[in-house]
């Protein structure tokens, strides 16, 4: 429970004039500023006791839900119970709403009575809000001093970029439909890759008898893990200093790409601003989504992404870069380093632009994130 204290400026003032009068009637020897002294002094040992102790009513916090979409609804209640066996006074409550305080007048309420309040919680944008705490302020009736008792944990509403859902990844963009092969791939997979020497730990069952023979040493069949094509996106952050309603736009692209894969089992990574936000060996759609919630606009370059993307992720089927008010030139400095190497698709988010074109490199101008998917589900 948080306690805070404020003496008012009106108490200062009481106090500096008792100093004043108590230390002038020393040097002067007048009685009268030490009675003035004795008043501004015996005011505020009065007001103390008015700001003692808790406050008999207590308060509990429900949002429903806490995870939303943009535009969506959520719904804080606020229950304030009168615990005691005595009648309370009315009380004024101030619930912060991020950066918002918003004051809420609760009446009197009897022995073991409750009453329960309903608003509305800020859902117009992306963020993730901090409520509370719901605070009880006490106070003395001259106003010196003040006390706000924190009467409920401060909880965090999410409010998570709009998505649409996509479908799977176009064959014609994978490397290879059933994935990338591995060396390194245990040796009990399906799918058989080719014949190699014996290692240590084989599986004895998985010897390969006339190569043996004809190379005259162990040989055993290789297989290599199966997996499906994995999917990376990066988002271009500097989207956001430039353009932050297209960064919005960006960014709900990025969340229906990645929430769309996760739903149906596929590997998703998702980089921006040099920094990977998700990469779902475990992570669930409400991870990317919060990691997407938080992200902000920063002055990093798409091609550090990209870079590390194909340094560390070679096993990545296709990357889809989403991004906007570039210009082709820009765009093509940007990926050409990685077209060459890695199937590309840019999404580009425009908003009455010229579309664009790069060669060997798949692009979609789009305005929303439904146009974009309305393209996306086209793809061959």
């Amino acid at each position: 429970m948080a306690l805070r204290s404020i003496p008012t400026s009106t108490a200062w003032l009481l106090f500096l004039t008792g100093i004043v009068s108590f230390i002038a009637a020393w040097q002067l020897g007048w009685i009268e500023l030490f009675v003035v002294a004795a008043a501004c002094f015996i005011a505020l040992l009065i007001a103390i006791p008015f700001v003692l102790g808790h406050s008999a009513v207590r308060l509990v916090r429900t949002i429903t839900p806490n995870r939303v979409t943009v535009g969506d609804q959520s719904v804080a209640e606020l229950r304030a119970t009168n615990e005691t066996s005595r009648p309370t006074p009315g009380i004024l409550v101030e619930e912060r709403l991020d950066d918002i305080v918003t004051p809420i007048e609760i009446p009197g309420l009897g022995p073991d009575q409750s009453s329960e309040f309903l608003y509305r919680l800020p859902t117009a944008r992306r963020g993730a809000f901090d409520i509370g705490p719901a605070t009880v302020s006490k106070g003395d009736p001259l106003g010196l001093l003040r006390r706000s008792i924190g009467e409920t944990p401060v909880e965090r509403l999410w409010v998570h970029p709009r998505t649409v859902i996509t479908k799977p990844l176009p064959a014609g963009f994978a490397k290879d439909l059933e994935g990338p092969t591995f060396d390194t791939s245990p040796a009990g997979d399906v799918a058989f890759h080719t014949i190699r020497e014996y290692a240590p730990g084989d599986d004895i069952r998985h010897v390969h008898w006339m190569s043996t023979a004809r190379k005259n040493a162990l040989m055993v069949r290789h297989y290599v893990d199966n997996r499906r094509p994995e999917l990376a996106v990066v988002v271009d952050t500097q989207l956001g200093r430039t353009e932050p309603d297209l960064f919005e736009r960006a960014i709900e692209v990025a969340a229906s790409i990645g929430t769309s894969e996760i739903g149906r089992g596929m590997r998703v990574g998702v980089r921006a601003g040099g920094a990977t936000l998700v990469n779902t060996g475990a992570a669930s759609a409400d991870d990317l989504l919060d990691a997407l919630t938080l992200l902000r606009a920063a002055d990093v370059e798409p091609t550090v992404d990209l870079a590390r993307i194909a340094h560390e992720e070679p096993s990545t089927a296709v990357v889809v870069l989403v991004t906007g008010g570039r210009s082709s030139d820009e765009l093509l400095a940007i990926v050409e380093a990685v077209r060459r190497t890695i199937r590309l698709v840019v999404v580009n988010m425009q908003d009455g632009d010229e579309p664009i074109a790069l060669p060997r490199a798949k692009v979609i101008n789009a305005t929303t994130v439904d146009e974009f998917a309305a393209v996306w589900n086209r793809l061959r």
